[in-house]
């Protein structure tokens, strides 16, 4: 119920408000992996946690592709996804890059993320060659 009213009634308002709005939003988008993992597994443990900051980490440069292909149409909406200048193009720029570093390391935290060890060691160089296949 907090995801939902966090939703409603912070991120859609802040949309217009201020280009934070990503940031309040990435925090109750990430929540609905826990929710699943609490029913699944009847509690949440150091993996569940990796799942959730994985999954709110990579909401910023999701939407920062999103919002660059589309800051026309955003604009005219009148939502505020992007500052003004030059500050546009660092902005996205830094979410960017610096969410892609975090996602590295939290995918190098799922070779040992406790006791449920989510992947093997065929974890890293399929995702290695995933990426590379990827970039055609």
């Amino acid at each position: 119920m907090l995801t939902l009213l966090s939703y409603l009634f912070l991120y859609t308002p802040l949309k217009r408000r201020t280009s934070l709005f990503t940031l309040v939003g990435a925090l109750p988008g990430a929540v609905p992996p826990l929710i699943g993992w609490a029913a699944a597994r009847g509690r949440l443990d150091p993996a569940a946690w990796v799942l959730y900051a994985t999954v709110f980490i990579w909401q910023f440069p999701h939407f920062m592709a999103i919002a660059w292909m589309y800051r026309a149409d955003y604009a005219r909406a009148g939502y505020r996804v992007l500052p003004e200048g030059r500050q546009r193009e660092r902005l996205v720029i830094w979410q960017s890059f610096g969410a892609s570093l975090a996602l590295l390391a939290l995918s190098l935290i799922l070779m040992d993320a406790g006791e449920s060890q989510l992947a093997s060691i065929i974890y890293l160089p399929a995702t290695f060659v995933l990426m590379m296949l990827g970039k055609k």
